[in-house]
């Protein structure tokens, strides 16, 4: 294991108008994104530094004083600098206004994203709370593993690789696309397409359209359409109703 050492920093940056945050964390544990209701203050905390080729003392102290935080008129850019470092374990709280853009990558770890006006994310695992998109745009979710919506004020499109997808309260239309895992949508209040080439897929609550296949599992859908609406589910058993 080594040595390692760890500490913290923060960071307070002035902003006008509807911001672009721009987030890559390469090797994070958690990220946090809520509104704060005053004037749009970032912070960022508890940045751990494992064993390196430097004394873990000396790059932590480099790394205090230079956080990996770049501000480019409405755009701020996090982590950019941390791709090139080594034995390194982020995470991140950031603070920023409800009308704020949101990319962020991340490669291993869980993100937490909360009262956003619009967001759009690559990663490993999702979970989005709230988000209302002002303008005609939709949220994008593309992940390796888990993503979980709820209470999304626009369309959603979802891709995942493999494990659950759980979608909820959901105002626009709902497009999902997954190799393997489970797929949970409650509460649709567009369409909803889900196809899978593996796993199951359960939508529950549905009044508008919806395709359900899935090319090896379970398909199950429940709800109340309306008299112009049509249902069309697939599974892997070779059941088939429209």
């Amino acid at each position: 294991m080594g040595p390692s050492a760890s500490g913290t920093f923060d960071r307070t940056l002035s902003v006008s108008g509807r911001i672009r945050l721009e987030l890559n964390n390469t090797s994070g544990e958690r990220l946090h994104y809520r509104q704060r209701r005053r004037q749009s203050p970032h912070s960022w905390h508890s940045p751990r530094l494992r064993h390196g080729l430097d004394s873990p003392d000396k790059r932590m102290s480099a790394l205090l004083a230079n956080p990996p935080i770049e501000q480019h008129g409405a755009t701020i850019r996090i982590g950019e600098k941390m791709r090139r470092l080594r034995n390194v374990s982020v995470s991140y709280m950031i603070e920023v206004p409800h009308e704020t853009e949101i990319t962020s990558r991340v490669l291993s770890g869980g993100q937490d994203i909360q009262n956003v006006a619009r967001s759009g994310e690559s990663g490993s695992c999702f979970r989005l709370d709230s988000c209302e998109p002002h303008r005609p745009t939709d949220a994008a979710l593309h992940a390796k593993r888990t993503i979980r919506a709820d209470n999304i004020g626009d369309d959603i499109r979802a891709n995942s690789a493999s494990g659950t997808v759980t979608v909820s309260n959901i105002k626009g239309d709902i497009r999902i696309s997954a190799l393997s895992g489970s797929t949970q949508i409650t509460k649709p209040g567009g369409g909803a397409r889900c196809l899978h080439r593996s796993g199951s897929v359960d939508v529950e609550g549905a009044t508008s359209d919806v395709k359900a296949h899935a090319a090896s599992g379970r398909v199950n859908v429940q709800g109340n359409p309306g008299a112009s609406s049509y249902w069309e589910s697939q599974d892997g058993f070779g059941k088939a109703c429209s």
